[in-house]
């Protein structure tokens, strides 16, 4: 898994809120159109084309880039 792409998602990818049809409860959300960009293998397409994240699948790149983040701040930690 490349940070760039990593990176590249977070960075291009907008948050939501939503409510579905005949619903009025609000979610908060992904555009699944964006994230398969980046990550075809988190999005599933049902047979009226509906497409969906498998969001525990994400939560594995932001620990990554989270996991990235961090080690950059105690280098700029250290290095001040």
């Amino acid at each position: 898994m490349s940070l760039d792409k990593c990176y590249d998602l977070i960075d291009k990818c907008q948050t939501i809120i939503y409510t579905l049809k005949e619903q009025t409860e609000e979610h908060i959300g992904l555009i699944a159109q964006e994230i398969e960009e980046f990550f075809p293998e988190v999005v599933t397409t049902d047979e009226q084309g509906f497409k969906s994240l498998a969001y525990d699948r994400l939560v594995v790149i932001c620990f990554k880039v989270l996991k990235d983040v961090i080690k950059r701040l105690e280098k700029l930690e250290n290095n001040g």
